[in-house]
């Protein structure tokens, strides 16, 4: 099997050309950068919804104890579903920075590219 190399292109672009003829390079070119820009967008993607969801936890945080529409102390906070929500938040917002890392990495790897 031939393969191409070619400078910059990464890895995702040696793999596609394969056996490929030299005619189908341009074909090969298209999808390698069509992947490469649905990955950055996937990247982009991981990095807002950590934002928002480490956003949402802060504000859980600074939430007080009051009811903001008759700003009277409420009696009964539900604790548990306090803490249940906010180990939830926390295990995503994990998650997904590991996917994430995991995202940039391989990205690197295909492409070529820091990200």
């Amino acid at each position: 099997m031939v393969r191409y190399h070619y400078e910059n292109q990464g890895s995702n672009y040696t793999f596609t050309m394969g056996n490929e003829k030299p005619t189908r390079r341009e074909r090969a070119t298209a999808a390698s950068k069509a992947a490469e820009s649905v990955y950055k967008r996937e990247i982009q993607d991981l990095a807002h919804l950590i934002r928002l969801l480490k956003s949402e936890q802060k504000n859980m945080a600074d939430r007080p104890p009051t009811d903001t529409q008759t700003s009277e102390i409420t009696d009964a906070i539900d604790s548990g579903a306090y803490v249940s929500k906010e180990i939830e938040i926390g295990v995503k917002i994990r998650d997904l920075e590991k996917k994430l890392a995991s995202a940039k990495k391989r990205f690197q790897f295909l492409f070529g590219d820091n990200y």
